[in-house]
């Protein structure tokens, strides 16, 4: 992706000016950025079908946005909670970045708890920039 978007670049650099050239790459960009978005907003209630999940937390080169810190922190006390009562096998929160972005994975031991959890994040993801929670293992 990164090979052909440099290719497509060097191509319109060389019959364009530098702002129409900037003006094309940010649409380009917009159009990835838009797709993904997409697909993440897709994931709901009735396709989680797994166990784990993780949560992030970025940044775009300015920190991470004080909306999705708090509410980062919120579920990582929520998700402790939930440890608390044995609803976990596994908990796990790491830095992931320099300007504070941080990722919790979180392993239930029953996969309808985790689909209530999973639901009620990605309602919230929604909502919040840089901001998102994503099926996937705690293991990589």
């Amino acid at each position: 992706m990164r090979g052909v978007l440099f290719r497509l670049s060097n191509r319109l650099m060389s019959g364009l000016s530098v702002l129409s050239c900037f003006s094309v790459l940010v649409c380009i960009f917009s159009a990835f950025a838009g797709n993904a978005d997409v697909d993440n907003q897709s994931v709901d209630r009735a396709s989680f079908q797994g166990s784990s999940f993780s949560v992030y937390i970025l940044s775009r080169g300015k920190g991470v946005p004080e909306e999705a810190r708090t509410a980062f922190n919120q579920i990582y006390q929520e998700l402790v909670e939930l440890k608390g009562h044995g609803k976990l096998n596994y908990l796990k929160k790491e830095m992931i970045g320099l300007e504070g972005e941080r990722r919790v994975c979180a392993e239930f031991r029953d996969s309808e708890n985790a689909r209530a959890m999973f639901t009620k994040i990605k309602k919230l993801a929604v909502e919040i920039d840089l901001f998102d929670v994503v099926p996937e293992s705690c293991v990589k």
